[in-house]
């Protein structure tokens, strides 16, 4: 094969390069790699681009339909000020609190409709409760830079542990010394306790944590009952999914039963 040196390349210089297959130029002959095309993202000869994903919450506001124009104008304004999240329960939380306090202040205050809407899990709800009410270290800002506190109704772990008790009784059909709920302001205690050492339990479903606490603390204290989870309609897996959780919390903490 003859080989030719090219010393004259001016036939390149009115080039620009168009009709690129495989990395050269059809028209000069010059290797200039792939493509790289703005306008086409199929190609042999091309590589895809493929443009950012937004940096909004458009795709968590598009579910909420309970909102008015107005409402929604403030809620966007207010989350342009905030990093967007990567994930999508975070962002839920985001979105979720966001129109939580807006609403609050412009009397459109639907949480079980945006909540429902976004589809949240009893955790995340939770967490975004937290936040609203001050209880969290995350917090929603004021114009100011204030962190922004609504008061609400959040239940606590407490306030399932009586109705567990009374119907664990009822359903024994216990004598008043055999009955559990003897020991409530005892277990009261000590759950709060328990609370106040590990604060984010808040975060986990309230009937799920009293129910393991009760069975945790009949355990340490010798108490026999049966078929607790059958009593108070939980499943074995998850009653004893809690127990466990509550006993981790009581060993870490040095929590001791009266």
């Amino acid at each position: 094969m003859n080989k030719q040196q090219i010393t004259d390349l001016s036939f390149m210089d009115d080039c620009e390069h168009l009709n690129i297959t495989e990395g050269f130029c059809q028209s000069c002959g010059l290797s200039t790699g792939p493509r790289l095309d703005f306008d086409v993202t199929n190609s042999d000869s091309h590589f895809p681009f493929v443009k950012n994903e937004s940096k909004n919450y458009d795709t968590e506001l598009s579910k909420i339909d309970c909102m008015s124009d107005k409402l929604k104008q403030v809620v966007v304004e207010n989350l342009g000020k905030e990093k967007r999240p990567a994930k999508e329960a975070s962002r839920k939380l985001e979105v979720f609190c966001q129109v939580y306090v807006a609403g609050a202040e412009m009397n459109e205050l639907k949480p079980d409709q945006i909540a429902g809407s976004l589809k949240m899990s009893g955790r995340n709800l939770n967490k975004s409760l937290r936040v609203i009410s001050g209880t969290s270290h995350k917090s929603i800002k004021d114009d100011e830079g204030q962190p922004t506190i609504c008061p609400i109704v959040s239940i606590s772990p407490i306030d399932c542990l009586k109705d567990i008790c009374q119907q664990i009784d009822d359903a024994k059909s216990r004598n008043e010394q055999e009955k559990i709920s003897k020991h409530y302001e005892n277990m009261k205690v000590a759950l709060n306790r328990i609370i106040k050492k590990s604060p984010s339990i808040l975060n986990e479903r309230p009937k799920y944590i009293a129910a393991g606490f009760v069975k945790y603390y009949c355990h340490i204290k010798n108490i026999n009952i049966k078929d607790i989870s059958s009593i108070i309609d939980l499943s074995t897996p998850t009653l004893n999914q809690y127990s466990s959780k509550v006993r981790k919390l009581c060993e870490m903490h040095d929590i001791e039963f009266d």
